[in-house]
């Protein structure tokens, strides 16, 4: 089925900043061996809904099996920069998530951010990290 797209869409999607422009990405890895997920899915899948002009989350889910997880997950993924770094994520999955599964979500999100640059790059789009996360330059001397 198909639906009649107005030239203010087209507009928007072919701007090359991607103003005004949703993608959705995926990032995988294997679960650990052991955990109750492993016996569901043998791929933890990270799935996100990215602004295309901001980089930023705007929804994310998961193949986490308990509902605690997930909800985790999508508070700490919803208004991250996927080019941030250092990823202001993998610092709190690190201190708070303590989990079998923590692994498995470093992967998965190296995974989907590695994908979403890639994509990046093949639209001609800067993957260029924003100036606010940044290390502060060094002044030279003369």
């Amino acid at each position: 089925m198909s639906f009649p797209v107005g030239a203010e869409q087209v507009a928007q999607e072919s701007r090359p900043d991607g103003a005004g422009r949703t993608v959705v990405v995926s990032g995988y890895s294997k679960m650990p061996v052991g955990t109750a997920a492993r016996s569901l899915y043998e791929t933890l899948t990270l799935g996100v809904l990215v602004d295309l002009a901001t980089h930023t989350v705007l929804k994310a889910s998961s193949t986490l099996v308990t509902d605690v997880g997930r909800e985790w997950l999508e508070r700490e993924l919803v208004g991250q920069c996927l080019l941030n770094e250092p990823s202001e994520f993998l610092a709190n999955v690190k201190r708070n998530y303590w989990g079998a599964s923590s692994g498995a979500l470093t992967q998965a999100y190296r995974d989907l951010v590695r994908r979403y640059r890639e994509h990046l790059k093949l639209e001609g789009m800067a993957v260029e990290t924003p100036a606010a996360s940044r290390p502060p330059e060094t002044p030279r001397r003369s």
